[in-house]
């Protein structure tokens, strides 16, 4: 009966993460603002890659800014914290990156991104997309 309780418990438990979850993902972009760093068009060392662009930008996502949930099927890119706290929400998980976290984004990458802080947070963000 113990370990029926147990199980009871976690399905409950897990019901409500999921839900919770949901809630928290981010639907709108507030908060964000972006400067360019550097820009290469990759056709001359990359033929098959002509149209594209490999961007790199200092972005900010100010205290309580979201980047509303989104896909990365034809952007993949690269994210680098360098100051503050960002939360990525991806699937039915969320995590909490800081300064010297990375993580990469590719064609099977659905997520959005919140600063759930008092203070802003700033990465450094590389991809590649169309001219």
């Amino acid at each position: 009966m113990k370990s029926a309780r147990v199980v009871f418990a976690a399905v409950a438990l897990s019901v409500v993460a999921t839900t919770s979850f949901a809630a928290e993902m981010p639907t709108e972009n507030k908060g964000l603002s972006g400067v360019a760093l550097q820009m290469q068009a990759l056709s001359r060392q990359i033929p098959a890659m002509a149209g594209y662009v490999m961007r790199s930008r200092r972005v900010t996502l100010a205290p309580g800014g979201s980047v509303k949930k989104h896909s990365h099927a034809d952007r993949p890119g690269f994210l680098y914290v360098l100051e503050g706290e960002l939360t990525e929400y991806s699937g039915n998980s969320s995590r909490i990156v800081r300064p010297g976290d990375s993580w990469t984004e590719s064609f099977d990458t659905v997520h959005g991104v919140k600063n759930n802080t008092d203070k802003p947070a700033v990465a450094v963000v590389v991809d590649i997309v169309k001219e």
